[in-house]
């Protein structure tokens, strides 16, 4: 099967670099926005405002590692029920330690 969730899956597995960038940007638009908010407002604003993009597309990448589990679990749930629930609790535990 070549599907909608698979084509999403293959794409943002191919961004998780990506995420590491993204949140080093995101942690450096915080501190600079800590350090000017009371001498340039101006550009305080526009780090605040980079920091929430950061965050934002980090919450994207994260995404892509919860549909990797999930489109495993589609792919194969397992052969027995007990299979299947370890399964589905691998993968939210997975999904639980990407999103710290």
């Amino acid at each position: 099967m070549n599907d909608t969730v698979d084509k999403l899956v293959i794409f943002l597995a191919k961004r998780d670099g990506i995420d590491k960038l993204v949140k080093t940007f995101q942690y450096i638009s915080k501190l600079l926005h800590f350090r000017l908010q009371s001498t340039h407002r101006d550009i305080a604003t526009r780090a605040k405002q980079w920091e929430v993009a950061s965050g934002l597309s980090r919450k994207a990448f994260r995404t892509g590692r919860f549909l990797t589990g999930f489109n495993s679990l589609r792919r194969s749930p397992g052969s027995t029920p007990a299979f299947q629930l370890l399964a589905i609790l691998s993968n939210a535990e997975r999904s639980i330690h990407g999103m710290q």
